[in-house]
């Protein structure tokens, strides 16, 4: 491949840090802990919903499977900081019952009040009364009721599967929605008996809407929260990024001005891995994450310098 060839990919990478393009993420599942965020909005509860596109359920035992990851108040984790899975049957517009949705509410549980990790879910859903051919939307809730105890990282849902067709928020949230769907929710989140006569006809869920899509490590998660304003942003982040950022920049004008009409095989995935390293770097809203990327792609630059026997001052 030709040097030409390679400063149009140049300018491709150079493309790629103007537009912060996200990266395609893989399927892992990081240690969320060290998210700089909560669900505590000031003096008022919130709560909020995200529904999945709607998924035409196609096996004769059809499932829900998720990854969820969360950490709420540990006061009365039984009565605050709900969080339900809500499957809804959608009828089609020639159906007699258009219009009539069927709903079934699944509580999980917050004993204990973290789960320490990421934990796998699973429903039976033709035991919830969903069956083959049917159409359903699967909706996550979380509700803090109150304003109190809500410093906490919330709720992140990662690999969604319904019944084969798989989310897992790598890409993009095409067609998932958040939104108020009018519900009331009632029930605990441990055992019946646990909500005491004052909180039973409360409605769970005021739909404030603060699901949003958050990358972190290399993956992305749905994750129920806000990040305060002390956090990372872009303004804040640009001191980190700026070095490891112009020393990446000087090398690669360096390398391209060096680089022979034809590469190794071995040479062009050195650069591939480059892009990679910058694309990420850009794609990520983690200060450490994308600096980390970047002082990645230093390195592998002074790699390829030294397997083309390139010097740079």
């Amino acid at each position: 491949m030709t040097t030409k060839k390679y400063l149009l990919a140049v300018l491709a990478i150079g493309i790629i840090l103007l537009a912060a393009a996200p990266m395609q993420a893989k399927n892992s599942l990081p240690d969320m802990s060290g998210v700089e965020g909560n669900y505590d909005t000031g003096d008022f509860a919130n709560s909020g919903i995200v529904s999945s596109p709607q998924v035409t359920l196609q096996s004769t035992n059809p499932t829900l499977t998720f990854d969820e990851w969360y950490e709420v108040e540990d006061e009365e984790p039984d009565s605050y900081d709900l969080r339900f899975v809500v499957v809804t049957r959608v009828y089609s517009q020639d159906d007699e019952r258009d219009g009539i949705n069927d709903m079934v509410v699944l509580p999980l549980t917050n004993c204990p009040s973290s789960s320490e990790g990421w934990m796998w879910k699973e429903f039976t859903l033709s035991s919830h009364g969903f069956y083959q051919g049917d159409t359903v939307v699967v909706s996550f809730v979380f509700d803090t009721r109150d304003a109190a105890y809500n410093d906490f990282k919330g709720w992140f849902v990662d690999n969604v599967n319904i019944d084969g067709t798989i989310f897992t928020f790598n890409g993009t949230m095409e067609g998932w929605q958040s939104q108020n769907l009018g519900y009331e929710f009632e029930g605990p989140a441990c055992t019946p008996d646990s909500l005491d006569g004052d909180k039973e006809k409360d409605e769970y869920y005021q739909g404030q809407g603060l699901w949003r899509y958050l990358y972190y490590g290399d993956n992305g998660q749905l994750w129920y929260g806000h990040i305060p304003s002390s956090s990372w942003s872009p303004v804040s982040l640009k001191p980190l990024v700026d070095t490891q950022l112009k020393a990446a920049q000087g090398l690669w004008a360096c390398i391209t001005a060096s680089l022979p009409d034809e590469l190794s095989a071995s040479a062009q995935q050195q650069i591939a891995a480059i892009a990679s390293y910058m694309e990420n770097a850009t794609g990520i809203s983690n200060a450490v994450y994308a600096n980390g990327q970047l002082a990645k792609a230093v390195q592998a630059m002074e790699e390829l310098m030294a397997m083309l026997d390139i010097t740079c001052e």
